[in-house]
């Protein structure tokens, strides 16, 4: 009876569920499913670790080729031109939402890169405030971001998480009000769709692969979501996070790594990091003795809301389109103080889908 309605909650969702997202969905080995919308860096101008783009997520270049010449300008090995020049080619549909079933016209495809906007400028020598008329003409070093919506989800038999890109978006910047207050913002000015999902990957061996020239690993850092904020579409058996602890301590023969050098860990020692005994000293308020208890613990799913995702983004030059795969993922465990004020969340371990 308990399936029966969730599968009924399930089916009352068409309208509003992405018609990729039905096949992935109505598989019964998918036990949770739920949306995610993540902003990436691509070519980042300051990488300090104290720097926004370093907070937000990071990144390491993989392949940055031309077969064909060498370029004099190596914006032109860009993926953000790359982009740009998806916009312009006829056989190519292009969205103004990634949920939009009717294509931009070609007029429209160039207004929403070539047009014109008014803000309020000082003049310098009386001090009056005029209109300014700005033309925006974007190139690809202006494409610094990308917006991705992708379906995030998880395997029963496998205990795996895997990834589906519904859609993807260059993400722009745009000036408005007084021009001389630097005030701007990011916005995304057209979409466009991958393929409908399908689980063969053609690009096992991207790396060796020459038609495979550019491609760039992503890691997930503030920009994702944790899981408890996520409206899943699918949540069979929750905390989904669960299944996936259960399975690290009991299967000798399920690999996950460390991070780094991608070693795998023992199950011995994922055994301890999961679970064992605190040494807690306490004090009597009464007679100030000293009592020490041993507590243990066990970290539970319910405690394991956020995930570290790697990604590796592909240009692929037989389909002149990109690809969007999942690398690796791990789960970020909460690290406290001896208070109990939480520090920073760090991955226990790491999962690499080709395990």
């Amino acid at each position: 009876m308990k399936l029966y309605i969730q599968l009924l909650g399930l089916f009352c969702f068409p309208v509003i569920l992405p018609a990729q997202y039905e096949s992935i969905l109505n598989d019964p080995d998918v036990i949770w499913a739920a949306e995610i919308d993540l902003v990436f860096w691509l070519e980042p101008e300051f990488t300090a670790p104290d720097s926004v783009y370093a907070a937000t997520c990071s990144s390491a270049q993989l392949k940055m080729i031309n077969h064909a010449t060498k370029p004099d300008d190596e914006s032109e090995l860009l993926l953000g031109n790359k982009l740009l020049a998806l916009l312009f080619d006829e056989r190519k549909q292009v969205f103004i939402h990634p949920d939009s079933s009717r294509p931009l016209t070609w007029e429209e495809r160039a207004g929403r890169v070539n047009f014109a906007d008014t803000v309020t400028v000082i003049d310098p020598e009386t001090f009056m405030e005029r209109n300014a008329v700005i033309r925006y003409c974007w190139s690809g070093e202006s494409i610094q971001k990308v917006r991705v919506k992708q379906l995030l989800f998880y395997r029963q038999k496998s205990d795996e998480f895997e990834l589906y890109t519904h859609a993807f978006a260059p993400v722009l910047q745009r000036e408005y009000g007084a021009l001389d207050l630097e005030s701007a913002y990011w916005y995304h000015p057209f979409w466009f769709k991958m393929p409908p999902y399908s689980r063969k990957n053609p690009y096992k061996s991207f790396m060796t692969d020459k038609h495979i020239t550019w491609a760039r690993r992503m890691r997930t850092r503030e920009n994702m979501p944790p899981l408890n904020s996520l409206k899943p579409y699918k949540d069979f058996k929750p905390p989904v996070m669960q299944q996936y602890l259960d399975r690290v301590v009991s299967d000798p023969g399920f690999k996950v790594r460390e991070q780094g050098y991608w070693n795998v860990i023992p199950l011995s020692e994922r055994i301890k990091q999961i679970s064992g005994t605190d040494t807690v000293i306490t004090f009597d308020p009464e007679t100030y003795e000293e009592k020490t208890t041993i507590v243990h613990r066990r970290l539970q799913g319910s405690e394991v809301m956020d995930l570290r995702l790697v990604q590796d983004w592909l240009w692929d030059e037989r389909r002149q389109y990109p690809a969007f795969l999942l690398y690796a993922f791990a789960p970020l465990e909460p690290v406290r103080d001896k208070d109990g004020n939480l520090r920073f969340k760090r991955p226990i371990f790491w999962r690499k889908l080709d395990d």
